[in-house]
């Protein structure tokens, strides 16, 4: 039996996509369709993609000043500037640390009184483990009544109206990073935002490519870049995304090829 090694192999050279091909080389010329075995090799990378997360031993533990370093000081002035009727998702919270920082800071005793402190969400894959310095903190932290959970499913197969309605998406190494269904996680994030909200993201973009329909193939941040109804932007740290347009939505992708790890390398292709 071909070995998953072999087959992946196999996959990258029969799609002619490889994921440190530089980009100038990429979109200069279509790409060879790929053989039938990429298939084959597509469903193996899910199978390993799944069992990574599985494992876990990922950070789960992230404060909000973790959150204000990768995400941006955009994101911080955001945050405090919705009020008690708003809501933050935060997809892929791990312990939820730092919406619970957030609730729980008193910092500004006058603002919170006037504008109060958004609604919380906390999305994650499995329920952490406490060890160590985290049991220890994550045990002086209150859960309000404002905050709440959801764990066990991928986001992708949380229905919407589970999830409800956000102002503030934040997903921080979350869904974005590690999902095999790309296009379903974005247009989920999409559908839930309300207008005038807005969606920050981190991730390491250039280990996620998008062989787009005319063969040309991008990085995450750079296809993001390109579709209608979207403004996309970057402060060198994070990425924001907002809506333009209210039907705003990203074209099906299917996933093709890369490598398992934390987070994984993917190449997904426009359908």
């Amino acid at each position: 039996m071909t070995s998953r090694f072999l087959q992946r192999f196999l996959f990258v050279a029969a799609v002619g996509v490889t994921l440190n091909m530089p980009l100038a080389y990429a979109g200069s010329k279509a790409l060879p369709p790929p053989d039938p075995a990429a298939a084959h090799c597509a469903r193996y990378l899910v199978d390993e993609m799944h069992e990574v997360l599985k494992e876990g031993r990922y950070e789960n533990f992230r404060g909000l000043e973790d959150y204000r370093g990768l995400l941006g000081d955009w994101f911080l002035k955001h945050l405090y500037g919705l009020g008690r009727f708003a809501r933050w998702i935060d997809m892929g919270a791990g312990h939820g640390r730092a919406q619970r920082e957030y609730l729980a800071d008193k910092s500004n005793l006058a603002k919170n009184v006037v504008l109060g402190k958004a609604k919380t969400l906390a999305v994650a894959y499995e329920q952490p483990v406490f060890r160590d310095k985290a049991a220890l903190y994550d045990s002086t932290l209150p859960t309000p009544k404002r905050h709440q959970k959801l764990i066990g499913r991928f986001v992708e197969d949380i229905p919407d109206a589970e999830l409800g309605k956000a102002d503030l998406i934040t997903d921080v190494y979350g869904a974005l990073s590690y999902t095999d269904r790309l296009d379903e996680v974005l247009n989920k994030y999409l559908r839930i935002l309300n207008d005038g909200g807005a969606i920050y993201f981190y991730t390491e973009s250039l280990r996620t490519k998008i062989w787009r329909k005319d063969g040309t193939v991008l990085y995450l941040y750079e296809w993001l870049q390109t579709l209608q109804g979207l403004r996309v932007e970057t402060d060198l740290r994070g990425y924001r995304i907002t809506k333009t347009s209210p039907d705003a939505q990203v074209p099906q992708l299917k996933l093709i090829g890369g490598y398992a790890s934390k987070p994984p390398a993917r190449i997904f292709k426009e359908q």
